[in-house]
């Protein structure tokens, strides 16, 4: 097995190569686990299962770079785009019509996905992609995982309630939260 030369560990006989864990994206988005290949479940349709080209503003935190190229890609540059760190989302004050976040840690997830509420319009749809339990090879433990149930208890004080989910990845799944009033309409 060769691996590129920046991913080898030294010259030394008694040390084996040893492929990186982390890969920093190159879209200024958090880095990602590279353990896993992040394969979309089916590229094409995603973006319209998301509703990605949906409303005027769109924010992406923590999402991985394939899939917000994928995002950048179908909303075409017409509309506004931006790429946020969860860890630095108190600096934005804008509100967005949606809001895709992924999360995998429950660890800092609550302030969060509490911040991520007060950027939401009222009408807008926010998307919450999550890793399933019951799947091996991911960086965060299945104990540590965040679910489903954690981000309904999360959004039901806003309001939000959970009514869609698309499979991102086959590791991922993303759940759409909306105001019961915007149930209808999507």
């Amino acid at each position: 097995m060769s691996f590129p030369s920046s991913l080898e560990v030294g010259h030394a006989p008694h040390l084996r190569p040893v492929r990186a864990k982390v890969v920093p994206s190159r879209l200024g988005g958090p880095a990602y686990d590279a353990r896993v290949d992040l394969v979309l479940k089916n590229p094409a349709e995603l973006a319209a299962r998301l509703d990605l080209a949906r409303g005027d503003r769109l924010l992406l935190v923590d999402v991985p770079e394939p899939l917000a190229a994928l995002a950048i890609e179908a909303r075409g540059g017409r509309s506004e785009t931006r790429l946020a760190e969860g860890r630095r989302i108190r600096a934005i004050k804008d509100s967005y019509d949606a809001i895709l976040v992924w999360r995998e840690d429950r660890v800092g997830s609550h302030a969060v996905l509490d911040a991520l509420v007060k950027r939401l319009d009222p009408h807008g749809i926010l998307w919450g992609v999550v890793a399933l339990k019951k799947v091996m090879g991911l960086e965060t433990p299945a104990a540590h995982r965040l679910e489903a149930g954690d981000l309904d208890r999360a959004f039901a004080p806003s309001g939000l309630v959970r009514d869609r989910e698309v499979r991102v990845t086959p590791w991922h799944v993303a759940h759409r939260f909306a105001r019961p009033d915007q149930k209808a309409k999507g």
